[in-house]
């Protein structure tokens, strides 16, 4: 039978959810992936990454999502506003990972496409345009 797919979109991260994400990250590390680290991270440096990604997300310059299958995270993505002002109203997604074991689930285009559609329902912040405008997702 498939697992049970969900996607989760955290602002904060108890204790469970760190060590799931930290194990995505390592695994994906540990298996040669373009993730940012050249050899596997430690928790303590997932936990400093994961913590200063979901204060950008309170701020609402960013959304992270977590895919589950059959309630254990085995992807992970986020989109993140550019921070230069002239920018503001782009998006890059970044760090789309799934470790391998977890591969073959379709787990990354459901990562992918639900990060487009969060970014693109996410208002533009700029104050000289009170309008809401989306915001552009572009993959980096």
């Amino acid at each position: 039978m498939p697992p049970k797919i969900e996607l989760l979109w955290p602002t904060r991260a108890d204790t469970q959810l760190r060590t799931q994400i930290h194990r995505v990250v390592h695994d994906v590390a540990e298996a040669g992936g373009a993730i940012g680290y050249p050899s596997p991270p430690s928790a303590a440096e997932t936990d400093a990454w994961l913590e200063g990604l979901l204060l950008t997300v309170r701020s609402g310059n960013a959304a992270f999502v977590v895919a589950l299958a059959d309630h254990r995270a085995e992807a992970i993505g986020l989109w993140r506003r550019r921070p230069d002002t002239a920018f503001a109203h782009s998006a890059d997604i970044e760090k789309v990972m799934a470790p391998p074991d977890a591969r073959g689930l379709g787990l990354g285009r459901l990562v992918v496409s639900s990060l487009i559609e969060s970014a693109g329902n996410a208002a533009d912040p700029s104050p000289a345009d009170q309008a809401h405008h989306p915001v552009e997702a572009t993959s980096k």
